[in-house]
């Protein structure tokens, strides 16, 4: 969920709560208890849709930015392949 709110704040596009439930392919009871996990935990802010009411959307607060961007660096330096030494090539063939 918190990957997803990410994508969609870089990409400036606003997430209801109805897409991020869908979006993490968990029953909607579960998905909504974890929304609310992530909100009670100041990670996720929910905001009310001015043109309808029954709508709400979610983004991240910036702690929340930071701490999956924190994640994504750390993912990424765990996954960065391991670096070989440079092997030397004679002029003599293999």
């Amino acid at each position: 969920m918190l990957l997803d709110l990410y994508v969609h704040n870089k990409s400036a596009n606003r997430t209801s709560v109805k897409s991020l439930c869908l979006a993490s392919h968990v029953p909607e009871t579960t998905a909504l208890r974890w929304i609310g996990l992530l909100v009670d935990a100041a990670l996720v802010i929910r905001e009310s849709d001015e043109s309808d009411r029954r709508r709400v959307f979610l983004s991240l607060t910036p702690s929340g930015e930071a701490a999956i961007r924190r994640y994504l660096v750390e993912v990424t330096n765990l996954l960065r392949p391991v670096r070989l030494p440079s092997l030397m090539l004679s002029d003599t063939g293999p």
